[in-house]
């Protein structure tokens, strides 16, 4: 089986190169790899971040299209229920939402779904049928329909 996988080789621009690695990076441990890297202490690189294997070969430090957008998108956000004011990307707010439950009790819900269906609801009179409800929009035209 022969294959040609067609190449090109060009020099780095400079902005390329300034982009080009994650940078120094707070390491609380060196990841788990089963498989990889087995019996080998990976240290964090303090110049290009991730890990250093070996002299010549650092794992995980070069910086991905996705790093580059998701910091353009960062925006700061308060979290309202445990007040983190934080720099956050789309995704790590809706981890973060998803994560930080309000410290609220149940009976504090109930009346704000309440006080939600009553500014939806509108009073209603059926002309047809003599009798008032509290119905949607929607659930209005529903009735009307009923009646013809």
């Amino acid at each position: 089986m022969h294959t040609e996988v067609p190449f090109r080789l060009r020099p780095l621009t400079g902005l390329e190169k300034q982009n080009l690695y994650v940078g120094p990076q707070t390491v609380a441990a060196a990841p788990r790899l089963p498989g990889l890297f087995e019996g080998v202490k990976m240290a964090p690189d303090e110049v290009k971040g991730g890990y250093r294997v070996t002299d010549f070969l650092t794992y995980n430090c070069l910086a991905t299209d996705t790093d580059l957008y998701s910091d353009c998108l960062r925006s700061f956000w308060t979290c309202p229920h445990c007040h983190l004011h934080a720099p956050v990307t789309p995704m790590e707010r809706v981890c973060h939402e998803n994560a930080c439950q309000p410290q609220q009790e149940p009976e504090e819900e109930a009346p704000e779904v309440s006080s939600q269906r009553s500014s939806l609801h509108r009073l209603f009179h059926c002309a047809v049928c003599q009798r008032d409800f509290s119905f949607t929009p929607t659930e209005i035209l529903r009735h009307k329909k009923q009646h013809q």
